[in-house]
């Protein structure tokens, strides 16, 4: 079941990368008739549905999952309801459904996971006397916080992405707690993403930047998102190969992704190349000073390119050409 509906989702975004926004509304419509939507696919099945390829059925039925999960787990999909002369026809159905349709979200779960959230950016955000207060203080909270959160996968045996209201990611948390060495995110997400009550999208990158980014730098990457695979300096998109993309796609395949290594490269790329809500991936730009520095930064990377130094392929972003 998780494997059919990961293959309509990945299907349904590669056909968007490539314009064709039937294929892709009739992917997402497979995919939720498989099992529940994950909010993720939610949010761009709604989009496509509302904005690209209009459809009032599936718009709707993409919808319903959206105010199941809560307002907080897509905050923008309430701006919609604003507009009541665009689309009267769809706002009218969508109102129908946010007066009707009972939230799934667990608020005392959702506040405790949120309350992590907010100490964990809280603290790095204060004002420091010095350096060392700064690091004392940061480390004992994430480990203040980390120790919330294992109480909180203990006593919440079934979190998924509506009863946590979208928050059940702890993504920046999680970051933090690779860097003290105190968890990786697979201990806790692994078998939800297995399970289909999380996006394999959002933990392959969660999985990626933490382990292979923070606490284990120096081993490959496990699933091909690793911020240093993909990135932007100045104005060239960069995407540096993994020594074993067989392998990739393996570890992809034992999380039930459907999604190669090939596919979310060409996602990725779709997101760099065109200003569009369908943000597959988040962009990552390497920023290393003012303008010379950034020039100068990005044809020593070219040239580490061209040299083979670094497996890989690069292009403008305005030209796309090599």
């Amino acid at each position: 079941m998780v494997k059919q509906y990961n293959y309509y989702i990945n299907q349904a975004e590669l056909a968007i990368c490539d314009s064709n926004y039937q294929k892709a509304s009739d992917c997402y419509h497979s995919a939720f008739a498989v099992k529940r939507a994950n909010v993720r696919d939610a949010h761009f099945a709604f989009i496509l549905n509302h904005l690209y390829h209009y459809n009032l059925e599936r718009a709707c039925e993409a919808f319903h999952f959206l105010v199941q999960a809560g307002d907080k787990a897509y905050n923008e999909y309430g701006s919609y309801l604003e507009d009541t002369t665009a689309c009267p026809e769809l706002w009218n159905c969508m109102k129908i459904i946010s007066d009707t349709t009972q939230s799934l979200v667990d608020e005392n779960l959702y506040n405790a996971l949120n309350e992590i959230r907010k100490d964990d950016q809280r603290v790095r955000m204060a004002f420091y006397e010095s350096d060392e207060l700064a690091y004392a203080t940061i480390g004992h909270t994430d480990s203040l916080n980390f120790q919330k959160a294992q109480q909180i996968f203990k006593q919440y045996k079934d979190i998924d992405e509506y009863n946590s209201g979208g928050a059940v990611m702890l993504n920046a948390a999680f970051i933090h707690f690779a860097r003290w060495r105190l968890t990786t995110p697979d201990i806790y997400y692994k078998k939800m993403v297995k399970n289909g009550d999380l996006s394999v999208s959002n933990y392959m990158q969660n999985y990626d930047y933490c382990y292979h980014c923070i606490y284990k730098a120096d081993e490959n990457t496990t699933y091909g998102t690793s911020p240093s695979y993909t990135y932007v300096i100045n104005n060239t998109f960069f995407i540096r190969y993994p020594e074993n993309i067989k392998q990739v796609n393996r570890n992809r395949k034992k999380i039930n992704a459907a999604e190669t290594w090939e596919d979310y490269v060409k996602k990725v790329m779709y997101v760099y190349h065109n200003d569009s809500p369908f943000r597959f991936y988040p962009k990552q730009t390497m920023f290393y000073g003012d303008q010379d520095v950034q020039e100068q930064m990005e044809k020593d990377e070219r040239a580490r390119y061209d040299s083979g130094e670094v497996k890989g392929m690069y292009y403008e972003l305005n030209t796309r050409e090599q």
